[in-house]
C-alpha cells in the first residue's frame, strides 16, 4: 500500500514536471517570438527615422547649393555695379570737376 502511494506520487510528480517543462518552453518560445517581432518594428522604425533624416540633409544641400548660387549672382552682380558706379563716378568727375566725395555721400 505504501508503494501505490509513493508510485502514484512519482507518477504524478513526473507528469507535473513534464506539464511544467512544457509550459515553461511555449511561454519561452512565446517570448522569444514577442521579443523579435518588437525589435523588427523597432528596426524598421528606426530605418524610416534614419532615412528621413537622409532625405532632410539632402534637401538641406540642395537649398545650400541653391543659396550659394544666388550669393555668387548677387556677388557677381555687386562688382558688376560697383564697376558701373566707378565709371559714373569717373565722367561725373571728369564733367563737373567735384570729385567723387560728394558720390560718396549720395550713395551711403
Amino acid at each position: 500500500m505504501v508503494m501505490d502511494w509513493l508510485s502514484t506520487f512519482a507518477v504524478v510528480a513526473l507528469v507535473a514536471g513534464t506539464v511544467c517543462v512544457a509550459v515553461m518552453t511555449v511561454v519561452a518560445y512565446d517570448l522569444r517570438r514577442h521579443l523579435h517581432r518588437r525589435l523588427d518594428e523597432i528596426a524598421d522604425r528606426q530605418a524610416q527615422h534614419a532615412r528621413r533624416i537622409a532625405d532632410g540633409i539632402e534637401a538641406l544641400r540642395r537649398d545650400q547649393a541653391e543659396a550659394e548660387g544666388r550669393l555668387g549672382a548677387l556677388t557677381r552682380s555687386q562688382r558688376q555695379l560697383s564697376v558701373e558706379l566707378a565709371e559714373i563716378r569717373e565722367r561725373l568727375g571728369d564733367g563737373t570737376g567735384t570729385g567723387g566725395a560728394s558720390g560718396d555721400r549720395i550713395l551711403h
